[in-house]
């Protein structure tokens, strides 16, 4: 749906009713309602960037491998909320295989056996996770990183490493920023888009560079030239 907003006039507001509210948490905007209302009373605008897969818009990131399986695993997400997550990754590495995957990005390609991609068009993934030390919604770049096989040691330490960014500077993570890639595994696999699982072929990610005008939180951090507000 998001790529209906792009290079439009129209404002963007997401309402944090979700589960993870990612996007929400992205852009400044408090969960509770009565301090939401007051946000988005106050009017302040940034023009973000719009990630694409295939044509398809995303606000914040895609994902293929360990992070579909979690979704899968979530059935009792309604009645648990966040605490579902803990039980759906324990089901999720027993279950996942690792794939061949073949990156391209601008002069620099990821290729390998990866059990996880994830590609973040913003700061935060799964939660409070960093893409990279350096990632915004507004650099014009996408954050890539690759997890290939490893034992539940190791994985836990790359997500300690993930909570500053940290882990994309480590041996056993590939990673890259880019602008626009292609993306093909081995098995076919899908995609988890913002949350959604869909089936391509073949995977076309672009950036579209402050395609999104949407409202943020006081305390979001953009270039003063992607900030703007609005009177209602």
């Amino acid at each position: 749906m998001s790529e209906y907003f792009r290079d439009s006039d129209t404002i963007f507001g997401a309402v944090p009713l979700g589960t993870g509210n990612q996007f929400a948490r992205e852009v400044g905007l408090p969960e509770e309602l009565r301090a939401y209302a007051a946000t988005v009373a106050q009017g302040r605008l940034a023009r973000l960037d719009l990630g694409l897969c295939n044509g398809q818009g995303f606000l914040t990131v895609a994902t293929l491998g360990l992070t579909t399986e979690i979704a899968r695993n979530l059935e009792s997400k309604g009645v648990l909320g966040k605490a579902s997550y803990v039980p759906a990754l324990a089901t999720a590495l027993k279950k996942m295989k690792p794939f061949d995957v073949e990156i391209v990005g601008e002069g620099e390609t990821i290729h390998g056996l990866m059990v996880q991609v994830v590609i973040c068009n913003g700061r935060t993934h799964a939660g409070p996770f960093l893409a990279s030390p350096d990632a915004t919604i507004t650099d014009g770049m996408f954050d890539v990183y690759a997890l290939p096989p490893m034992g539940v040691g190791l994985l836990a330490g790359a997500a300690v490493l993930a909570l500053g960014g940290e882990h994309t500077n480590t041996e056993e993570v590939d990673a890259m920023k880019a602008s626009q890639l292609v993306v093909r595994t081995e098995p076919r696999l899908p995609v988890v888009i913002d949350g959604e699982e869909n089936w391509f072929d073949e995977m076309h990610f672009e950036i579209a560079p402050a395609a999104l005008r949407a409202i943020v939180g006081p305390g979001f951090r953009a270039p003063q030239d992607r900030l703007g507000s609005v009177e209602w």
